[in-house]
């Protein structure tokens, strides 16, 4: 690794100050939002410090930038699947479905099994864990991919996010669906191994940086088991990945049913936050 230094007077003391330029690694993501806007005005760099982690040097720097605000049309109900990593639903405000689609998380399921294969292997024969932090690497990229679509999406409809408050995660809510304890297992690992909060985390900072607001959480209950079109809840009105109204008739995919439902309930959400604002004002 080609490493230059330089030496120059500092103005303000007068004082030989030394450098030490090194090549940066770095994300087309970070050149777009960060560097390249941090060239065009150096003041917007508050602060920075380098880190030292497993043999590799780390720059940590904040930044300070004004974003255009955007005034939202529509709403994105995401809801986080186990088959799908999310599905989405935009809605406007009289919750009629302008677009949805389908987020596979398939190709993190098929490399997350693979490396707890090989970690199983690794204990057999008494050696060390395998792939944690592999996985732990692999899974976060997946998890930045996807909030970087999500961000893409709610720009392209000046969308206000909606996620499920999902902080008591886990399986217990699947019990009544499944039937034996290998498949709680399953659904538990598989619910554990999706850090569903750290999108939610990574969205707050990112869409802010797009102009839109952070995302608002409605509660989860019976998201998976609601119609949107006459309001029955059922648990039998979803059968794995279809979802049939027992009493209208209405049939989606499970998952992009659940969508919709969360950006239903985020008119209600901003509604109540709208006359709340009112009294206070």
């Amino acid at each position: 690794m080609p490493i230059h230094t330089i030496s120059t007077i500092w103005k303000a003391t007068g004082r030989e100050v030394g450098y030490i330029i090194v090549p940066l690694a770095y994300e087309k993501w970070h050149e777009e939002v960060f560097l390249k806007r941090a060239i065009e005005n150096p003041s917007s760099v508050r602060s920075a410090f380098l880190s030292y982690k497993n043999g590799e040097y780390f720059l940590h720097v904040a930044f300070e930038f004004e974003a255009d605000k955007i005034e939202h049309d529509t709403l994105l109900g995401i809801d986080r699947g186990i088959i799908n990593l999310a599905a989405l639903t935009v809605i406007d405000y009289k919750g009629n479905i302008i677009y949805q689609e389908e987020y596979s998380g398939n190709e993190l399921e098929r490399i997350q099994d693979s490396l707890m294969l090989k970690r199983q292997l690794y204990q057999q024969v008494g050696k060390n864990l395998y792939g944690n932090k592999k996985e732990k690497r692999i899974t976060d990229q997946h998890i930045h991919i996807l909030a970087n679509h999500i961000v893409e999406v709610a720009t392209r409809y000046k969308s206000q996010v909606i996620m499920e408050d999902l902080k008591r995660l886990n399986y217990k809510g699947y019990k009544g669906k499944l039937s034996t304890k290998k498949a709680l297992k399953t659904m538990n690992r598989r619910l554990s191994r999706v850090p569903y909060n750290k999108l939610l985390n990574i969205l707050n900072y990112k869409l802010p940086l797009a102009g839109l607001n952070k995302p608002k959480l409605v509660k989860a209950r019976y998201t998976s088991q609601e119609c949107p079109i006459c309001g029955e809840i059922s648990r039998d009105n979803r059968r794995g990945l279809n979802f049939k109204c027992l009493k209208c008739g209405y049939e989606a995919n499970a998952d992009l049913n659940g969508s919709h439902n969360i950006a239903r309930r985020g008119i209600n959400v901003l509604k109540k936050a709208e006359e709340k604002r009112k009294e206070i004002s």
